[in-house]
């Protein structure tokens, strides 16, 4: 379950850098414009870090299922906005969900491991940015060919939406049940 998800976290945050100039060009703006919308991206994510030590006390899956309906609610903005004011705005939300989940994904997988196979885990997790890494090219023009932006955008908020109902469902179990130890 945790490389699925993964899997799917990964695949929706490479589509925001590889579908993203495809879908403003489709929609008649700039392929250029990607590069400021990374650009406040990053200066969300620089001006947002005062936050962390707050945040840092929510707990896993309240973490991630929040980082995850802001995901979902920043790609709804990019299925339903044609300008570029309103793909800033949609960033600026979707940048606020993963500054969320980068670091608490790869903290979740180490509080869900057994202690003696963290690395293992984390280096299945970790392949699930290669898997989305070669899917990402394949989904996004597929999807903007079928469906144009808004069907792109739409189906990824709607991957992030269902990954923010399965963390409370699927991963606090994880999270509650008895820690699992051996010996040797």
């Amino acid at each position: 379950m945790l490389l699925l998800s993964g899997t799917l976290f990964a695949l929706i945050a490479m589509q925001v850098i590889i579908a993203m100039p495809l879908a403003l060009v489709a929609r008649g703006l700039a392929a250029a414009d990607a590069g400021l919308l990374t650009a406040v991206s990053a200066v969300v994510m620089v001006a947002c870090q005062p936050l962390l030590p707050k945040l840092a006390s929510l707990s896993h899956h309240t973490a991630m299922t929040l980082g995850y309906t802001l995901l979902a609610t920043g790609l709804a903005g990019y299925a339903v906005t044609a300008d570029l004011p309103g793909h800033l705005a949609a960033t600026v939300v979707l940048s606020g969900g993963e500054l969320l989940m980068f670091g608490r994904s790869y903290a979740l997988v180490v509080a869900i491991a057994p202690e003696h196979a963290r690395a293992r885990y984390l280096s299945v997790f970790g392949t699930s940015w290669g898997f989305a890494t070669v899917l990402a090219p394949l989904c996004g023009t597929w999807l903007i060919e079928q469906t144009g932006p808004a069907g792109l955008w739409g189906t990824l908020a709607l991957t992030a939406l269902l990954l923010a109902v399965a963390q409370p469902v699927v991963v606090r179990p994880l999270l509650d049940r008895p820690a699992l130890t051996t010996t040797g």
